[in-house]
């Protein structure tokens, strides 16, 4: 079972492990080895490949949420300001989807002085030119 950073529930029956994210994003690349020279091996795997699943937990345990499901507010993309100093605002947004590391908070905070930190709002405006151009430049 792959669970957020603040997931605290019980583990249910058939759950052999809990692997928490770092976020509350996650995204899973699955590969399943074809060994081309044994007879039949592409049918097993393509076979396997049909029992892989991927459910929310409620559904797993047979309790399908009668709530609302939490949804995020994903920030409208556009590549131009992807390509700008406003990829900023997507990080920031991303950012406040994280468990920041402990290894990594004093980092986050010096970021803090130019507008980069989890959720926060981002304006380039606000930052001066010098600093809008050494960002382009990174």
């Amino acid at each position: 079972m792959v669970a957020g950073p603040h997931w605290d529930g019980e583990i249910p029956a058939g759950i052999d492990r809990v692997v928490y994210s770092e976020g509350n994003f996650v995204y899973c690349v699955v590969r399943t080895g074809v060994n081309s020279e044994l007879q039949g091996d592409l049918q097993k795997v393509l076979e396997i490949q049909q029992q892989y699943k991927s459910q929310a937990l409620s559904d797993y345990c047979g309790n399908p949420s009668t709530e609302e499901t939490r949804s995020v507010d994903l920030p409208p993309f556009d590549q131009s300001v992807a390509d700008s100093t406003g990829f900023i605002g997507y990080f920031n947004f991303l950012l406040g989807q994280l468990e920041i590391h402990p290894s990594e908070e004093a980092l986050i905070d010096g970021f803090s002085r130019i507008g980069i930190g989890p959720n926060y709002p981002f304006d380039p405006d606000s930052l001066s030119e010098a600093v809008r151009e050494a960002v382009r430049r990174q």
